[in-house]
């Protein structure tokens, strides 16, 4: 977690008493001033608010550092310089750099923050941010006990790869994508457990399947017709995720007394050749028997 010193100095100044007695709380006017970057703010009785904010103080310079004194890769926050020295902005940038570090592969990173007022009496404040990142960790696979769906199909469909360094911004994209498909009718985020021995993490979703397989039919048997066409009905079958591989497989058959027969054959293919590419193949074929008559 960020030791985020600032903001200690402000519970702990909430605890001190006020020249004519009253006591600081964090609900008290003041308190809510230096929160909001007004660092000087005082005690004033005749103020409407109770309080003098005094000058805005904000963010001067953001130097965030891993534990070897190297500058943290792949953060970077320029939008914050300028903007105000709250506890809002504080745990947004706090936020950035923990997104950075798991966008990396090392969830379990600590944060220590420092903040320091410009020691000239300027109204600016340096950002001192230290990662101790740990161990880095790798994708080890996904968990999903309650969906048929196999986990290496989830990953494929989610375009991630095992042993992969972690990264929660694709894991998201995963999410949306799969999300997306016309499988499961909700896809949420369920934990994640940690393999410490091999640093793997395991992702876990919660997946609720939106289709069914469906199997049906009538077929009856016409002793008194001519030819082939003694038999008549219908069969439909329609499988969904054949054995948890996300492939589909639907055939129709169906004939009638007046000599006809329909049938359709159709095969889902996610992956052709092992590539991120699908298809649908699908057969059709009807048969008419017609007599003229001069």
């Amino acid at each position: 977690m960020c030791a985020m010193r600032f903001l200690l100095f402000l519970c702990a100044a909430a605890s001190t008493w006020a020249a004519d007695g009253r006591v600081f709380s964090p609900d008290s006017a003041r308190f809510r001033a230096m929160a909001d970057g007004y660092w000087s703010a005082v005690l004033d009785s005749p103020s409407p608010e109770g309080v003098r904010k005094g000058p805005l103080f904000r963010l001067r310079r953001i130097d965030a550092r891993d534990e070897t004194g190297n500058p943290l890769e792949g953060f970077s926050a320029p939008e914050f310089v300028g903007s105000a020295a709250s506890r809002k902005n504080l745990e947004t940038l706090q936020g950035e750099v923990r997104k950075t570090l798991l966008n990396g592969g090392f969830p379990f990173a600590v944060i220590d923050c420092d903040l320091a007022a410009d020691s000239l009496g300027l109204e600016a404040v340096d950002v001192f941010l230290r990662a101790r990142r740990g161990d880095a960790f790798e994708l080890g696979g996904v968990r999903a006990p309650e969906s048929r769906m196999r986990p290496e199909t989830l990953l494929r469909l989610g375009l991630c790869k095992i042993c992969e360094t972690y990264n929660q911004d694709r894991l998201d994209l995963g999410l949306q994508r799969l999300r997306r498909l016309e499988y499961f009718e909700s896809v949420e985020p369920a934990g994640l457990y940690r393999d410490s021995v091999r640093n793997l993490l395991y992702p876990a979703f919660r997946l609720v399947e939106a289709r069914a397989n469906r199997l049906g039919g009538l077929l009856g048997y016409d002793s008194k017709a001519r030819g082939d066409n003694r038999l008549t009905g219908y069969v439909d079958v329609h499988l969904v995720n054949l054995f948890g591989t996300a492939r589909d497989f639907d055939f129709a058959f169906a004939s009638r007394p007046v000599a006809e027969r329909e049938m359709r054959l159709a095969y889902v293919e996610p992956w052709i050749f092992g590539l991120p590419v699908g298809a649908r193949l699908e057969l059709d074929f009807l048969q008419q028997d017609t007599t003229f008559w001069e």
